[in-house]
């Protein structure tokens, strides 16, 4: 049993910011296409009950919102009547709800299906994503998870938890170097936010492979091939991720103007710098997670002085060496 969106992302949902706030808005033909789809999906894959009627993943998925977050019925107002309603069922939900009811409706519909048939649940899920894409919303479903499929999706589901991370390992400096490179795409200062991103990740690498001498990134990444920080057994996927790394790096020199941009003023992409600073995020967020879960691997099998230290209650007095 796993959270909803409106209770993974309760910031997002009562933040003042207008773009967020433009994001998490569904209009009535969404909405509908939704609800028409899953009533269809629930008519078609229902069973009877023990009790008599029939039974839809509609009805489990109520079930499982209601179980998950703690409530006894729905009571809503319809976001576009503003008629007011009791006890609001499940597709009742998607067409009259909140936004986040949307999010959290499909989510338990999906999570009902994918626990009884995976196979059923990727069919439907590609359905539900092919609507919403139809009405231009950036939304999409994987894994029976609701996902913004944009920058501020990176944000929430990447930048924080990469910062966290960060954090528990004590890496202030990746950390304020990644502010750096983000406050300065913020303020349109591009070629300082590509060598800040560089910046940040040389940092990471440096956190994770305990060595802070000066070094360039293909230093870096010849120490971080060496260590025993990436999975061994994948070693194309190694490959390619040493590759990506060359992307940021390669950002750096131009158009990030490390060197001299020449006789011609060089223009920057936005798009460009955005990729460059989200796959730094991206970076810095697995390498710190890795090298925690080594820590805690470490921590786990290492002995304490308390394991190893003689008890001699527990001793026979033959058994004493003296």
């Amino acid at each position: 049993m796993k959270p909803l969106f409106s209770q993974r992302h309760k910031a997002w949902i009562f933040s003042s910011d207008k773009t967020r706030k433009n994001n998490l808005s569904f209009e009535g033909r969404l909405r509908t296409s939704i609800s028409f789809l899953l009533a269809e999906h629930a008519r078609s894959h229902a069973w009877e009950s023990e009790y008599g009627g029939y039974i839809g993943y509609d009805d489990l998925g109520l079930d499982h919102m209601k179980t998950v977050m703690g409530i006894e019925s729905f009571d809503r107002e319809d976001v576009f009547t503003k008629a007011r309603y009791a006890d609001m069922r499940l597709l009742d939900l998607i067409k009259r709800g909140f936004p986040s009811d949307v999010l959290d409706s499909i989510e338990a519909y999906l999570y009902c299906v994918e626990n009884d048939n995976k196979t059923l649940l990727q069919n439907l899920q590609n359905q539900v994503n092919n609507i919403f894409k139809i009405h231009g919303s950036h939304w999409r479903f994987v894994e029976a998870t609701a996902m913004l499929i944009d920058s501020f999706y990176i944000a929430e589901e990447v930048v924080a938890v990469q910062i966290e991370q960060l954090e528990n390992l004590g890496a202030s400096g990746v950390i304020a170097e990644f502010r750096e490179a983000r406050n300065a795409f913020q303020m349109g200062n591009y070629k300082t936010s590509i060598q800040e991103s560089q910046k940040s990740l040389e940092s990471a690498i440096k956190t994770v492979v305990n060595d802070n001498r000066p070094a360039n990134t293909s230093e870096l990444v010849k120490k971080l091939r060496t260590s025993n920080i990436l999975p061994g057994q994948y070693a194309s996927f190694a490959d390619n991720f040493f590759k990506l790394i060359g992307t940021v790096n390669a950002g750096r020199s131009q158009p990030g103007g490390a060197h001299g941009q020449g006789s011609q003023v060089v223009e920057i992409d936005s798009n460009e710098v955005e990729l460059i600073l989200n796959l730094t995020a991206v970076f810095n967020k697995y390498l710190s997670g890795l090298y925690l879960q080594q820590q805690q691997n470490e921590s786990e099998t290492t002995p304490t002085d308390s394991d190893t230290a003689l008890n001699l209650n527990e001793w026979d007095a033959d058994d004493l060496p003296f």
